[in-house]
């Protein structure tokens, strides 16, 4: 009952729940190409160079596994709480955590135009959820 009252005071909650969804769907399709590119490198690089080539490919893996993941739940929490104002902290929370990582990947990676385009998402659910967080 409580979320009926509230959902007509979140205003953020389309750019929220639109661009959670998005996120679960590109975070999806990512893991699911992660987990198939670990398969075919890693097995290849463990049979031409050994363990060594092995062990970086897994480090390489967990540098992109984690920000996929956190983009998944920011997206599913984005979902969830998009008709709550009351959870609009946490979803900035979240929001800022996986504009950071772009940002970080921006810098640190060289500029690509698909990192640029990717961090558009973190940016609509973050304004999303601060249009919430003023409803709240």
């Amino acid at each position: 009952m409580n979320n009926d009252v509230n959902a007509g005071n979140a205003p953020g909650k389309g750019l929220l729940k639109v661009s959670g969804i998005l996120m679960v769907i590109f975070s999806a399709i990512a893991l699911v190409t992660l987990l198939f590119t670990t398969i075919l490198v890693g097995s290849a690089a463990g049979a031409l160079a050994g363990a060594g080539a092995a062990a970086a490919g897994v480090g390489i893996m967990l540098l992109t596994l984690v920000p996929a993941v956190l983009e998944l739940i920011t997206g599913i929490l984005g979902i969830i709480n998009a008709n709550k104002p009351e959870k609009a902290t946490i979803c900035m929370v979240f929001g800022i955590i996986c504009l950071a990582l772009y940002v970080i990947s921006i810098f640190s990676g060289g500029f690509q135009w698909t990192t640029l385009v990717g961090a558009v998402l973190p940016i609509l659910y973050v304004v999303g959820a601060v249009k919430n967080r003023q409803a709240a």
